[in-house]
């Protein structure tokens, strides 16, 4: 990943916008510093792809291309999108105040617009002159709190790319866990999220994991939901939902899932992404309320050989790893 340009804004919701008229000093602490956000975020679980809505009149879209390919307005690009960010943090209300980090980048020979929202209140890592009458707001080398930055909003924007699938990566974690539309994707970027094949294995096997958790309290029968269900994902291509539900679930339990699966949008079948499978279910963790926690990969839980669960005299569980050879300390 090559980092071309960069530029930081600060946005305070309290106070004011502070817009930078020079542009990031590029040295191996801040490349690197920028390069593990990207890469973060890109391998974030709540990472989604997106369309922007009225592609060709979209603003941040047209930024993109300019912060893209016109490295003398990179910076008047840079200030729009912020200006505009500042615009709807202070008229909805629901932006908090942040440091904008706009940068151009060139990741696996594509070029990309990120733009990332660091936490304004905790980061700390900038430091703002006043030169000739014109803001110069810098990253600074602060090691505790680059460690400690954390970014819950993000958008990493195609620049010219012949995808027809999406046109940008967005990350809003707090809307995503919570299943809503927030106002930095629907009105800031004016985009859709796209609900692909890897979206949807993947969230099914997280709800899967809330329902089953929460919804079946006997263990035995909670861990043959999670078998058949694993067994579907691993040796089919589609995920028939009714085939699992009938299958696998009682009549009371087949209607508390199709009511859980239509409170959250995932009632319909879908092409299972075996990718996403093979790195979702190749471990498992497991832990008791009693205070142990049992970490391995999946196929040595359902060996059975290894592993069993059985229900005990008292009618709670005994866990059971079987045909140890030697245990030791970590």
């Amino acid at each position: 990943m090559i980092v071309s340009k960069y530029v930081i804004h600060v946005l305070d919701a309290n106070s004011e916008i502070i817009l930078n008229d020079f542009e990031g000093k590029n040295n191996l602490s801040t490349e690197k510093f920028i390069q593990k956000q990207v890469k973060k975020i890109m391998k974030h679980d709540f990472l989604r792809k997106a369309k922007f809505n009225d592609y060709e009149n979209n603003l941040i879209r047209k930024c993109s291309d300019i912060l893209s390919e016109d490295k003398d307005n990179f910076l008047n690009a840079s200030k729009e999108a912020a200006s505009y960010f500042y615009e709807m943090m202070t008229n909805k209300g629901e932006l908090e105040s942040c440091d904008f980090l706009v940068t151009s980048i060139l990741m696996n020979d594509k070029s990309y617009v990120a733009i990332l929202k660091f936490d304004y209140k905790t980061m700390h890592n900038h430091k703002i002159d006043f030169e000739d009458e014109k803001f110069n707001i810098q990253i600074i080398e602060n090691e505790i709190a680059i460690q400690n930055t954390s970014i819950k909003q993000a958008a990493i924007i195609a620049v010219n790319t012949l995808e027809t699938e999406y046109d940008l990566y967005v990350l809003d974690i707090d809307a995503e866990r919570e299943g809503r539309t927030s106002t930095f994707i629907k009105e800031f970027l004016d985009a859709e999220k796209v609900e692909d094949e890897k979206y949807l294995t993947k969230e099914f096997i997280r709800l899967t994991n809330i329902w089953i958790n929460n919804g079946i309290p006997d263990i035995l029968d909670a861990e043959e939901i999670r078998r058949f269900r694993n067994d579907i994902l691993k040796h089919n291509n589609v995920m028939d939902l009714e085939k699992f539900s009938k299958e696998v679930l009682d009549y009371e339990q087949d209607e508390q899932f199709k009511r859980f699966c239509e409170s959250y949008g995932c009632d319909k079948d879908f092409t299972i992404n075996h990718n996403v499978v093979d790195k979702k279910l190749s471990k498992r963790k497991i832990q008791t309320l009693s205070g142990f926690e049992i970490s391995a990969r999946l196929e040595n839980f359902e060996d059975r050989s290894k592993f069993k669960i059985e229900r005990n005299a008292n009618g709670l569980y005994d866990v059971i790893i079987k045909n140890v050879d030697y245990l030791y300390e970590k």
